[in-house]
């Protein structure tokens, strides 16, 4: 496989990334992530010089790649923060979850915890 073909597998698995958050779907989304890092993995194996080297047009090559790679990247970044959003809006339900635990609990064992005075004589 070559750099470019690999950049473009990158490029469209970021795009299913981006679809596996917006429908929280984090086991499917874990998946895109492992086959991401594979792909990174072969990317750094390729040195760049020499691809580029290889090329019939070497500077054409490299813009391609690079208008692929400031895709991949701006999208990467909108992915991102609808990741922070999402672990934001779960840390507040969780938070009102546990609230609302605490209330239950505190109607459901009543009476256990009677008020007490101690009287002291002066």
């Amino acid at each position: 496989m070559n750099l470019d073909e690999l950049y473009k597998k990158l490029y469209q698995l970021t795009k299913e990334q981006k679809k596996y958050i917006e429908e929280n779907n984090f086991d499917e989304l874990i998946k895109v992530l492992e086959k991401k890092d594979n792909i990174i993995n072969k990317i750094d194996e390729i040195n760049l010089k020499k691809y580029l080297k290889s090329q019939e047009n070497p500077k054409n090559e490299h813009k391609n790649l690079k208008n692929i790679m400031e895709k991949i990247k701006n999208m990467e970044e909108k992915n991102e923060k609808k990741l922070k959003k999402k672990k934001e809006n779960l840390a507040k339900e969780m938070t009102s979850f546990n609230k609302k635990q605490k209330s239950r609990d505190g109607y459901k064992k009543g009476n256990a915890f009677e008020a007490k005075f101690i009287d002291k004589k002066s």
